[in-house]
């Protein structure tokens, strides 16, 4: 029989979610059956585990049970899959109050890249499953995936925390131990993870500040193509791009990440050599 308290612990590096968090932090979800809280211990370079930070809530953490589909992004969808819970609950909320932060859900593609997506509606259908429905997808620059059964799912809220990731340290291997507040790392009920930090949400708010694009207009992602780049996406756009006419698309870290244009925003056309400009919902 499985101890009550082995933890189950995902780490989740993820674009910017609000404006306030330390960008280049992974977040970590931390969850066991009998939760009390849980301490995380670390090893770099073989020089043996420190305690380095602590978590006091447990995340709200499954899986996908129906293969959810790769969809267009935008307004609320006609679109449902169903997930199971390994812990937490989850519960239906009006769109306003999604919007609001609630609701927030990352999903784990088979290549490791994270969607996140809101749903409004959740349907309790069985012990721990629900129907998800009532959904936007891609949000926070994350492309939609398609995800087969079994995905990993986390939703966000104050249970993930960040880790205390200094940028001097992305690119560095680390071993974490995570274990109940009143037990050793080296307990069987601890989860094992080696977790080298890339600094995702850190770079691309820099790839952002003053974007460089390949391309302007083109509809169809390339079929080269290098991490740091950059493109603007045409009107009838297609592949991993549909859905995202008119957005700055930048590949990093095996995925493309998406910025939707607003007034004034500014892009440097490297092929005509010359300044585009967002104004009045056109590319000029």
């Amino acid at each position: 029989m499985t101890d009550p308290r082995t933890v189950t612990a995902t780490i989740l590096d993820l674009p910017p979610i609000d404006g306030d968090e330390p960008r280049h932090r992974p977040l970590l979800a931390v969850a066991a059956a009998r939760f009390g809280g849980a301490h995380v211990w670390r090893s770099v370079g073989g020089d043996g585990y420190r305690l380095w930070c602590s978590v006091g809530a447990a995340a709200t953490m499954g899986h996908v049970v129906t293969a959810l589909d790769v969809s267009v992004t935008g307004d609320w969808q006609d679109q449902a899959f169903e997930v199971a819970l390994d812990h937490g609950e989850i519960y239906a909320a009006p769109r306003a109050a999604v919007l609001a932060g609630i609701n927030l859900a990352a999903i784990r593609s088979d290549g490791g890249a994270w969607e996140l997506l809101r749903f409004a509606g959740a349907e309790l259908i069985g012990p721990s499953r629900y129907r998800l429905s009532d959904l936007q997808r891609g949000c926070h620059g994350t492309a939609p995936i398609a995800a087969a059964a079994g995905a990993d799912l986390v939703i966000i809220d104050d249970a993930v925390v960040r880790l205390p990731v200094h940028l001097r340290e992305i690119g560095t291997a680390m071993e974490l131990r995570i274990c109940p507040t009143d037990r050793a790392y080296t307990d069987a009920t601890a989860a094992a993870i080696s977790y080298t930090p890339d600094g995702l949400a850190h770079r691309w708010p820099e790839l952002l500040v003053q974007p460089v694009a390949l391309t302007v207009g083109q509809n169809a992602p390339p079929a080269a193509v290098a991490d740091g780049q950059v493109h603007i996406i045409g009107d009838a756009p297609i592949g991993a791009w549909t859905g995202r006419a008119g957005h700055v698309t930048g590949f990093l870290f095996g995925a493309w990440r998406f910025q939707a244009p607003f007034e004034g925003y500014s892009v440097w056309d490297l092929a005509s050599h010359s300044r585009r400009t967002f104004s009045a919902g056109a590319w000029l």
